[in-house]
């Protein structure tokens, strides 16, 4: 599916208003996203990622990008608003990060319920669920920083990036509309990775020198 679902998301940027790079990173085992990225005419910049996982893959692509502003997109979730780029670059411009509301999406991409994104002070345990916590990076933008996402993180890697952003610029501004569908299906990386929680943030008291 992920082939298919990359194609949804490119076509939904495609419908974004203004002129964007966008950077696919794939450490997929196959070239099929390759080949979905030369359906479009867009300005897309395709890199491999030779390491697994989401980390890795995600350093990858800022690595790769030239701009100030970022904004990740996981692969399968999607803009449901034709000017979500435009408002994430608006705001960029006064704020250090940014987080958008959204839509539950599921594995056909029909929209579901609306999910308000807040900051949990508890995110780093992994309190990061629909309307609990920020949510995914694909409803987040954020200036070029020294920060990258731990590779020896799975499924708090997100929930880590958040909090040293947190930590160096105080919450982020939120935009109380709803400008991405985040889908929620049995590939997805928080289902399959959910179990690792515990082990992880173990991990990561040892690395910032958490009080037990």
């Amino acid at each position: 599916k992920g082939s298919q679902y990359l194609r949804e998301l490119l076509t939904s940027i495609g419908k974004q208003v203004g002129t964007y790079e966008i950077v696919v990173s794939d450490n997929s085992r196959e070239n099929n996203n390759e080949i979905v990225c030369k359906e479009f005419q867009l300005p897309i910049k395709y890199v491999r990622c030779d390491s697994l996982g989401f980390s890795a893959n995600i350093n990858n692509a800022i690595k790769e990008t030239s701009g100030e502003f970022i904004k990740p997109m996981c692969q399968d979730d999607v803009f449901v608003h034709s000017y979500a780029l435009h408002f994430f670059e608006q705001r960029l411009k006064f704020y250090n990060w940014v987080a958008c509301d959204s839509y539950r999406m599921n594995s056909q991409g029909f929209l579901g319920d609306e999910i308000k994104s807040k900051w949990n002070p508890n995110i780093l345990k992994g309190e990061n669920a629909p309307g609990k916590g920020i949510g995914m990076p694909s409803v987040v933008a954020f200036r070029k920083n020294e920060f990258d996402f731990d590779e020896k993180l799975t499924t708090l890697s997100d929930c880590e990036y958040y909090w040293k952003l947190y930590n160096s610029f105080g919450e982020p501004y939120f935009i109380r509309t709803p400008l991405v569908g985040q889908r929620y299906w049995d590939g997805s990386t928080t289902r399959i990775l959910g179990n690792k929680r515990i082990e992880e943030y173990n991990y990561l008291k040892i690395k910032h020198n958490l009080a037990p």
